[in-house]
């Protein structure tokens, strides 16, 4: 017999096992940001592989322009933390899973939704924090380069795929991991 508990288990896996992939995809590839004029010699795009916290652009004949941009290495180690927590929460998840299958929806479970919970609300705060810190600041980096090269007065940045990737993760995990929490909350306190 199939319990509730197993099906919002099975569930809570699909989903978590989809946002861990888009998250993962987001970091890892080349899209965090999007420019119209080559960046970093030979793309149009960058991402937060690897580690940086400078961007230079290519000026057409052969003039190399660097900046320093602190705060992409800040949002980088930010997003790396989110992976991380990710991993975390994927083992928390493996105990949650055993403890229901085998106890139910038991007041003791508690002690690992709540860290699971707290987890999934620390990748959705990263995550935003991490793209609000880009998509404001790239303004600022577009308007360094084109004083530095009148070349680059055409210059445009902006959020790749990537961010927006990570960002649906993180939105998608705290809603459904908000709801689980909730609902076995209500469970777990009547039991």
């Amino acid at each position: 017999m199939v319990k509730k508990s197993h099906i919002a288990i099975l569930a809570l896996s699909v989903i978590l096992l989809i946002t861990f992939a888009l998250n993962t995809v987001g970091i890892f590839t080349p899209s965090w940001v999007v420019s119209n004029q080559l960046i970093n010699g030979n793309s149009k795009t960058f991402g937060l592989v690897p580690y940086r916290s400078d961007i230079s652009v290519k000026d057409p004949p052969v003039h190399e322009i660097k900046t320093s941009i602190p705060w992409f290495g800040v949002s980088c180690v930010l997003m790396y933390l989110t992976f991380a927590l990710f991993i975390i929460m994927i083992a928390l998840f493996g105990l949650i899973s055993f403890v229901t299958i085998k106890e139910g929806l038991s007041p003791k479970l508690r002690i690992l939704i709540d860290p699971f919970s707290a987890c999934s609300l620390i990748v959705f705060l990263f995550t935003l924090f991490s793209i609000l810190q880009i998509s404001t600041n790239l303004t600022a980096i577009e308007n360094n380069l084109k004083l530095v090269n009148d070349n680059l007065k055409g210059l445009k940045l902006d959020l790749g795929y990537s961010a927006y990737l990570s960002l649906s993760s993180s939105i998608l995990l705290f809603i459904t991991v908000t709801a689980f929490h909730c609902a076995s909350y209500k469970v777990t306190l009547w039991s």
